[in-house]
């Protein structure tokens, strides 16, 4: 079934959350300062190409020193068809 347009802000703002909540060490270009006004935000678009499914993308992101990603639609379904919980 595909997702509704709220329930892919709803799940973008958990995947955002669970990058943030890695233990993976955070890189140096990345790491923000009390005084930053801004994050880090991927698009996943970025590494789209090299297939590593929704749950690998969020890893990578997170290992990056990433605060948040921005998902794509097709992956979400494609991670929710083959029996994946967007929820979890």
């Amino acid at each position: 079934m595909p997702m509704t347009r709220r329930q892919i802000l709803g799940s973008a703002a958990l995947m955002g959350g669970l990058g943030v909540a890695g233990s993976a060490p955070r890189s140096a270009a990345a790491t923000k300062t009390p005084s930053a006004s801004f994050s880090y935000c991927l698009n996943l678009s970025t590494i789209r190409g090299q297939e590593l499914g929704v749950v690998r993308d969020l890893e990578v992101a997170a290992e990056a020193g990433y605060d948040g990603v921005e998902p794509w639609i097709g992956p979400l379904n494609q991670y929710e068809a083959d029996g994946g919980s967007i929820k979890d």
